[in-house]
C-alpha cells in the first residue's frame, strides 16, 4: 500500500528496511531515508526555515536555512535547481557548477 510515494509512510517518516515500520525523520526533513539531519531526501516545501537540500551522498543530504550568503549553501557548494546545494568539484573552493 503505497500512499503518495513515501512507501506508505506519512511525510516526515520513512520505512525501515528491517522492521517495515514508519519511523520519524529529523524535524528538518520532509522525507528521508534515516533518522539524522543528514538523511533528508526532500525539505519541507512550505518551510521558510529549511529550504535547501545540501546533497552529501548521491541522494540524501541536510536541509539548510537560507542565510542569504551563497544562496544559503555552504561555501564549497552551489545552488542547483530545484533548491539543492550541490558540492563543488574537489579542486574548487567555491563554484557555480560541478565542473573543475
Amino acid at each position: 500500500a503505497d500512499l503518495g510515494g513515501n512507501n506508505g509512510c506519512q511525510l516526515g517518516f520513512y520505512l525501515t528496511s528491517n522492521s517495515n515500520e514508519c519511523v520519524a525523520c529529523d524535524s528538518s526533513c520532509e522525507t528521508c531515508s534515516n533518522t539524522t539531519a543528514n538523511d533528508c531526501l526532500t525539505c519541507p516545501t512550505g518551510s521558510t526555515e529549511f529550504i535547501h537540500l545540501e546533497i552529501s551522498t548521491d541522494t540524501t543530504g541536510r536541509c539548510l536555512t537560507d542565510s542569504g550568503q551563497n544562496d544559503g549553501c555552504n561555501v564549497d557548494y552551489f545552488l542547483d535547481n530545484p533548491k539543492e546545494c550541490v558540492k563543488c568539484h574537489a579542486t574548487c573552493d567555491t563554484c557555480s557548477s560541478t565542473a573543475a
